[in-house]
């Protein structure tokens, strides 16, 4: 038998958890939660019976893990005109001038602009970067 990757789904609690089961050569099973949600690594022998056991005596660490997860996402961002963003602790408006700033923002970080931001707006921000070249 070789190893396989499904997608499953847990009732833990009063919740409905799907995961996604990865059948592999090991002894133990492991549990991993991300951003993508609950992954459960097993081995390839292992019986359904007894990854839903294990499922059900972790699902306190499996609940706090998912929810942290979600509290902590960051939203989706829509790159496109009038679109608000969140920078640092406001908005910022996204406009064709600005689209670039929103980029860069988003790599270096919106901390480096948050001052300037929040004395002048975009137009603070964007004036400030074309003097300091």
């Amino acid at each position: 038998m070789q190893s396989s990757v499904e997608t499953r789904l847990i009732h833990l609690g009063e919740q409905e958890v799907p995961y996604l089961l990865k059948r592999t050569r090991r002894r133990s099973v492991g549990l991993h939660v991300d951003a993508n949600g609950l992954t459960v690594q097993a081995p390839i022998r292992a019986s359904q019976k007894w990854l839903d056991t294990i499922l059900r005596e972790k699902a306190g660490w499996v609940i706090a893990k998912l929810t942290q997860m979600r509290a902590s996402a960051l939203p989706k961002l829509v790159w496109q005109d009038g679109v608000h963003l969140p920078f640092g602790q406001a908005t910022a408006e996204i406009k064709k001038r600005a689209m670039f700033l929103a980029f860069l923002a988003v790599a270096i970080g919106a901390a480096a602009f948050e001052e300037p931001f929040q004395e002048g707006g975009v137009e603070r921000v964007l004036g400030a970067g074309e003097g300091a070249q």
